[in-house]
């Protein structure tokens, strides 16, 4: 709770002088205090499109999912309706609209399109693993182990199972019996992200806690950890996951990433976001005015740059209500409905379907 300057009987017995500059403080930026009561933007949901490494899939307006890009698995989901979506590289995995099973897609040699078994709120992809955020707010993880000791080779953990041989199997002939749980010191989790060998979940309590790569100093000198799994002592509205980088919107609308910043891909601008979305060498977001705002595929050499800008930052303008990005391109769906991706198009992963009215 917030209480004025003057309710505190010591404070009454200084000169004004000295409470002025308090009161000014406390009124105008909340000094004292835990920051704001209520958040400074309101959040969109995200999770009806999602952009991999060179395909994309989206929700149509009845529940089916579309993908376009690359000729494979990738681009071949299951029939059914749904109401939400992750896709990472090459594979994808949805919850379904009425049962909120999950299935899964595409290609993996970890088993993270295997089908798992229950009822799941949300589902989160990432390097060779999959992740789903169960009704009691409990993390449960499939596929590629979640690495919490990044100097230890755990990918033959017996307890996480393996499918080598998936290849390009969509996942329906494969079950999961086992998962890696991850629950939380404080509340349950609301949201989930996993990356490369490391997941985060957002809390009730809006804290953000991660397990993985990344989770020990950045400044330990280990290979692959940049701290991507060690975030902030903050309050959260929203999180996401790229490949090695973590971008959240804090209570107060300000988008912050940390972990890998090789091509500034955690630098996004001042304003306030309603919406983040991070790949490995760049980040777009939703600004309060619904435009979106893009940062990153920066490099020192010429040619590095050339070969890492295909125009992924590079955002059209428009009201949009989701945006997601890719390795190298990036779509958002905007009001009207209607989808637009820019960015590398070599497989036509750029070239979305007709969605809108």
């Amino acid at each position: 709770m917030q209480l004025s300057p003057f309710s505190n009987p010591f404070l009454r017995t200084l000169p004004a002088y000295w409470i002025a500059p308090f009161a000014v403080c406390l009124v105008l930026f909340g000094c004292g205090d835990d920051g704001p009561d209520e958040p400074a933007v309101d959040v969109l949901e995200a999770g009806t499109i999602a952009a991999g490494a060179d395909f994309s899939c989206a929700i149509d307006p009845d529940g089916a999912i579309e993908c376009w890009g690359a000729d494979g698995a990738q681009t071949e989901p299951p029939s059914g309706t749904f109401r939400q979506l992750d896709v990472y590289n090459r594979f994808g995995c949805a919850v379904e609209a009425e049962s909120n099973n999950v299935r899964c897609w595409g290609s993996s040699t970890q088993g993270a399109t295997a089908t798992p078994e229950g009822e799941f709120e949300r589902v989160a992809t990432g390097n060779d693993t999959s992740c789903g955020l169960r009704p009691d707010g409990v993390i449960h993880c499939w596929g590629r182990p979640i690495d919490s000791a990044p100097d230890e080779d755990n990918d033959n953990n017996d307890n996480i199972p393996q499918d080598p041989d998936n290849g390009d199997d969509n996942g329906d002939d494969e079950t999961v019996d086992d998962f890696e749980e991850f629950t939380s010191e404080n509340s349950a989790f609301v949201d989930v992200a996993t990356g490369h060998r490391y997941v985060c979940g957002l809390t009730e309590g809006r804290d953000i806690e991660c397990w993985g790569y990344g989770a020990e100093d950045p400044d330990n000198g280990r290979a692959g950890d940049f701290g991507q799994a060690n975030p902030p002592d903050e309050r959260y509205l929203a999180l996401n996951i790229g490949r090695r980088t973590t971008c959240t919107i804090h209570f107060d609308g300000h988008a912050h990433c940390f972990g890998h910043d090789s091509n500034q891909q955690a630098q996004p601008s001042d304003e306030l976001f309603r919406q983040v979305s991070v790949a490995e060498v760049h980040g777009c977001g939703i600004v309060t005015d619904d435009s979106v705002e893009c940062w990153g595929t920066y490099a020192e050499d010429p040619q590095e740059q050339e070969a890492l800008d295909r125009g992924q930052a590079n955002p059209p303008s428009g009201t949009f209500v989701e945006v997601t990005t890719g390795d190298r391109h990036t779509c958002g769906i905007l009001d009207s409905g209607d989808i637009e991706c820019w960015g590398a198009d070599d497989d036509g992963q750029a070239s979305p379907p007709s969605f809108g009215d």
